[in-house]
């Protein structure tokens, strides 16, 4: 019983029999697309779309593989956690919310990590923390602040930081916001969480 060659099968065959037609190899791709051709190496490398233009999404003429999408903003995860309804005040305490890491999200890492406020704090800057239970361990190095007046921590003056060698998660871990700075009159706090594969 026979088989049906593919195009690709054809070439190496051709290849190994005759020897590489330069001829067929092409360096560029064309606009009408041809059997008979085969891409250079450096063609075929060159056509893969690194992590910045993945996101960046602009170059319609490269390939993207799994690992660049994973890698960049596409690969990411967001969740948006309500800690405080937007009439409560803010107060000092761990574990202001507790949330458990899903299945999805096993192997992930922390990478970014912002909150807001629906009321601005008159003085003092709240100041959160995130915090693994599970590990017992605090997942940024400077925590996140919103300042005097503001209402998120995009604008802040000290960015929060995260503690790359405490930033991953597994399913079934404990992640609780802390609230170790309160600030005056804050109201309404919540965090923006980003994930992505290491």
């Amino acid at each position: 019983m026979g088989f049906v060659k593919t195009t690709l099968e054809l070439l190496v065959a051709q290849i190994a029999t005759a020897g590489e037609v330069v001829a067929n190899k092409i360096t560029s791709w064309s606009a009408v697309a041809s059997d008979t051709k085969y891409p250079s190496e450096s063609l075929i490398k060159g056509s893969f779309a690194t992590t910045a233009e993945t996101t960046a999404g602009t170059n319609a003429s490269k390939l993207v593989t799994a690992n660049g999408l994973a890698h960049s903003d596409f690969g990411k995860r967001e969740f948006q956690i309500k800690v405080l309804d937007d009439t409560t005040l803010l107060t000092t305490g761990d574990g202001k919310v507790i949330f458990c890491v899903p299945l999805e999200l096993n192997g992930y890492n922390l990478v970014g990590a912002q909150a807001f406020v629906s009321t601005v704090s008159s003085s003092g800057l709240p100041n959160i923390q995130i915090r693994n239970v599970t590990d017992s361990i605090d997942m940024l190095t400077v925590p996140i602040t919103i300042n005097v007046s503001g209402y998120t921590s995009y604008t802040a003056t000290t960015p929060p930081t995260i503690d790359t060698t405490h930033d991953d998660v597994a399913t079934g871990d404990l992640i609780a916001v802390d609230i170790d700075t309160a600030g005056t009159g804050a109201k309404g706090l919540g965090v923006i969480l980003n994930f992505q594969l290491p």
